[in-house]
């Protein structure tokens, strides 16, 4: 059995766990990671455009010099109506927008600009939320009391209508704040959909405004709402942070699995690799499932029954397949990386739901197709049920990718005929291929009740971990999932406080001990 040491271990290659690792190398951290695939990327490479990228990531990793490159233009959405052609929403051209909008209703056409507005002065309202560590609701703790006082500011700075306001429609469903503002059926779907996209909730269920209102916070290479294109996708992006990090000193190996986080009295030690070698190190960073990591690679014994029993208990299953199209060329219909949605009302997305709640596949999934280049295309499929009630995955899996075809053909005239093969990765696979227990796209539901101080857990919401020395630095913590990078920016940054702090002397160059 061989033996290493290091300052800091990063466990999981996606964007999290490369940010970290960079940042950690960057801080002069002697830093591995290990990556249980044969790729880098892990959740990332599903997602077919990049949304909400953190702007602070981009900068303090220098993406753009080390590679990455957004489009002048965002991501435009158009919206699939069956015996018509789309209607068209470009974040590049307000006006162009208010035109193809005022086409189907006058009043929607102001109504959705003074949404989309709306929605994004709110959600800067949060954003000094989404990069910071959560306070601990420790008042005998001066730090704390005034972590607590400056977000207090933040949201006094929002103004006390915007705040109102705020409070008010965060618990809301989304389809009650749709239906407030909008009368057009496909922009109401829309708002639904961007919504409840990877969610196991319905445009009904309560506390959907909140994940909307997320959705429009800042992020790098595109308005507030609306996702950028990065020349590449979101391969692109990983491999800009794959050379961040080893360009800053960070070490990365693939195929590297870890069989256990090595504990002592509480404490982390290190990690036993799949193969059977074990890495010491006194900061360790999990990208992975906060489940993942703490009861499978740490273990029940070494954690209190409660906090095991609480984490278990946390919602994160899966509702989202996607749908990958190899094509001999474009359909004329469909135009690169641009968007189009298959969210014809309120009513088809909680049919869906309903359907899918008792797993069952529903008969007309709401869809978010993206012709990603001229001969690939990608189809995020809502309502896909992890656990299927009378059949199974293996069963049902090519009937349904056909059936999926044939509907896309529907709004898409043109599709079919360049199908070459389509792919679908159900929930029940990322699962087992991301070992993200449900086969949530976020890890964890994105409800009020499992946000800020209470992801993944009431009084674990600081990355810290109830075994000293472990960091999450994944989906499963604050903020969240999507390829923002803040859990990745902000683990790190908790991780190396508290060594810097204290909690540990790190390795020196050669293994030994400083």
């Amino acid at each position: 059995m061989s033996q290493s040491r290091y300052d800091a271990i990063v466990i999981g290659g996606g964007h999290n766990g490369l940010i970290a690792a960079a940042l950690a190398a960057h801080a002069g951290r002697r830093t591995l990671l290990l990556e249980a695939g044969e790729e880098l990327g892990g959740m990332a490479g599903l997602a077919p455009s990049v949304h909400r990228l953190s702007a602070t990531v981009v900068e303090a990793l220098q993406l753009k010099r080390r590679g990455l490159a957004f489009s002048a233009s965002a991501q435009r959405t158009g919206l699939l109506r069956e015996g018509r052609g789309p209607l068209s929403l470009d974040p590049n051209d307000p006006g162009a927008t208010h035109r193809a909008i005022a086409g189907e209703s006058a009043a929607d056409a102001d109504g959705w600009r003074r949404l989309q507005t709306r929605l994004a002065r709110l959600a800067a309202g949060l954003a000094p939320f989404l990069e910071e560590t959560p306070p601990r609701l420790d008042l005998a703790d001066w730090g704390e009391r005034w972590k607590l006082m400056k977000l207090g500011f933040a949201v006094r700075r929002m103004g006390r209508d915007d705040m109102r306001d705020l409070l008010r429609i965060l618990p809301l469903p989304v389809a009650d704040l749709a239906e407030e503002e909008l009368e057009t059926p496909e922009l109401q779907g829309l708002l639904a959909l961007d919504a409840v996209m990877g969610q196991k909730m319905g445009a009904r269920s309560p506390n959907t405004v909140f994940p909307l209102v997320l959705r429009h916070a800042p992020g790098a290479g595109a308005p507030a709402g609306a996702a950028a294109l990065v020349d590449g996708g979101a391969d692109a992006l990983i491999d800009a942070l794959a050379r961040a990090a080893r360009e800053e000193g960070a070490e990365i190996r693939t195929d590297a699995p870890v069989a256990r986080i090595l504990t002592q009295d509480g404490v982390a030690v290190g990690v036993e690799t799949a193969g059977g070698e074990t890495i010491e190190a006194p900061v360790i960073l999990s990208s992975a499932h906060p489940k993942t990591t703490l009861i499978d690679l740490v273990g029940p014994r070494a954690l209190d029954a409660d906090f095991v029993r609480t984490l278990r208990c946390a919602r994160g299953e899966g509702m989202t397949a996607r749908l990958d199209l190899a094509l001999d060329g474009a359909p004329e219909a469909a135009a690169p990386g641009e968007r189009l949605v298959h969210a014809p009302s309120l009513a088809h997305i909680e049919t869906a739901f309903d359907q899918a709640k008792y797993g069952e596949l529903p008969d007309d999934p709401p869809l978010e197709v993206t012709l990603e280049s001229e001969t690939r295309a990608a189809a995020l499929v809502q309502y896909a049920p992890r656990t299927l009630r009378g059949t199974n995955w293996a069963e049902a899996r090519e009937a349904f990718a056909k059936r999926l075809v044939d509907r896309m053909d529907a709004l898409i005239p043109g599709l079919k005929a360049r199908v070459q093969s389509a792919t679908l990765t159900t929930p029940e696979e990322i699962e087992g291929r991301f070992a993200a227990p449900g086969g949530h796209w976020h890890h964890l539901e994105l409800g009020l009740d499992q946000v800020f101080l209470l992801r993944p857990a009431p009084g674990w919401a600081q990355y810290r971990t109830p075994i000293e020395g472990l960091f999450l630095c994944g989906a499963g913590a604050h903020p969240g999932g999507g390829i923002t990078g803040q859990p990745g920016l902000n683990g790190a940054r908790a991780a190396l406080a508290a060594a810097k702090a204290g909690l540990r002397r790190p390795a020196s160059a050669d293994g030994g001990a400083q």
